[in-house]
């Protein structure tokens, strides 16, 4: 392997003739630099410069590359224990299933206000509509709302909906059979449109998504969801995608109401078609 990279430096030029074994062989004799010294001593440069860049990269502090994550803040066992769930819901919102029924869920703005009216902008504004539960376990919860995974085809598109991020609203509650929570990145303040519909319960996800509804009518339909047989290993796509496309063809604000954009002092946006009044 060494003699054959000696060759490339050791070209012939208008100075001297191309070297051979036997010219080699008396250059180590004479002791003249060159040959096989020459050449291992670049080859052992070649080595050690990668080496000394990467120790040296590695010396910076790895926490700058770190992101933040969600902890789970203090106080909250005492806090959990001593929550209740309002007796009414602020907000209903009916997610339609293509061929499977209806989920509809109770929202609750007493709990989690700044969630709670983003997923009804969300749902208000059809960011939902015709899209899918592209994630599913068994056992465990089914999650939808990306509108990246909206059906395709000549009448449905993702769409631009411009910013979906909302800020983290953590409350002490636990996620138990049928509550309605918001998927994230487990960075802070890295929630979207996403949600989870939570199947079995799951209290190793407490104090780290925002908890904003339960799951009013509808919970033998999020089983057959959560029974539909999935790519669990991602073979063709996501892991854990149902092999049969599950669409919310749509999500239907049923009570409560869009607040004012205070922010952008826009007027209050229109529901959908059918919407029922607070």
């Amino acid at each position: 392997m060494v003699s054959n990279r000696e060759e490339d430096f050791m070209r012939p030029t208008l100075s001297h003739a191309p070297a051979t074994p036997s010219t080699r062989l008396e250059r180590r004799e004479q002791g003249r630099p060159g040959g096989w010294s020459a050449l291992g001593r670049f080859a052992i440069a070649a080595l050690l410069i990668p080496v000394a860049l990467a120790t040296a990269c590695d010396s910076e502090p790895r926490e700058r590359n770190l992101r933040p994550t969600i902890e789970v803040a203090e106080g909250f066992d005492a806090e959990v224990t001593a929550f209740v769930w309002p007796e009414e819901p602020s907000h209903v919102v009916a997610l339609e299933i293509a061929g499977r029924g209806t989920v509809r869920l109770g929202l609750y703005e007493q709990v989690a206000p700044k969630t709670v009216q983003h997923f009804v902008a969300c749902a208000v504004r059809g960011v939902y509509d015709d899209t899918l539960f592209h994630r599913v376990i068994n056992g465990f919860m089914i999650q939808g709302g990306d509108p990246a995974t909206r059906k395709r085809g000549p009448d449905s598109t993702r769409g631009d909906w411009g910013d979906l991020s909302v800020e983290d609203e953590f409350r002490s509650i636990h996620h138990d059979r049928g509550v309605v929570s918001l998927a994230n990145r487990g960075r802070p303040n890295s929630g979207e449109s996403q949600f989870f519909i939570v199947q079995q319960a799951s209290r190793h996800l407490d104090g780290k998504h925002a908890i904003f509804g339960r799951v009013l009518e509808g919970m033998e339909v999020v089983d057959a969801i959560a029974a539909v047989e999935t790519d669990r290993h991602g073979r063709w796509g996501e892991k854990d995608k149902p092999l049969e496309n599950v669409i919310v063809t749509r999500a239907l604000l049923e009570r409560g109401s869009l607040a004012r954009s205070e922010a952008a002092g826009e007027p209050e946006p229109k529901a959908a078609d059918g919407e029922k009044g607070a």
